[in-house]
């Protein structure tokens, strides 16, 4: 694999990651406002993920690993039914 596509696969994930962190603080808040960015941050990472895995040439592993966290994160978001006006 190449740098540039493990760059890119590492970059995807770990935006993944940071989305399901803001999830799981937004869960823990009593601080509606807060719960609201929380879950909006959340939303910002997941959108971008999904351009960016249609322009990246993934193999089955790499895009089960991607998928997964999507999975994750996506239900999350229709949980705390995050909008795309949000």
């Amino acid at each position: 694999m190449s740098s540039v596509l493990n760059n890119q696969v590492n970059f995807l994930l770990a935006d993944l990651d940071t989305g399901l962190a803001f999830v799981d603080i937004g869960e823990t808040s009593d601080d509606e406002e807060m719960r609201r960015r929380d879950f909006l941050n959340a939303r910002h990472a997941y959108d971008p993920v999904l351009q960016l895995m249609q322009k990246a040439t993934l193999d089955d592993v790499q895009n089960e690993a991607i998928r997964k966290k999507l999975t994750l994160l996506s239900l999350n978001r229709s949980r705390f039914k995050l909008s795309r006006n949000s």
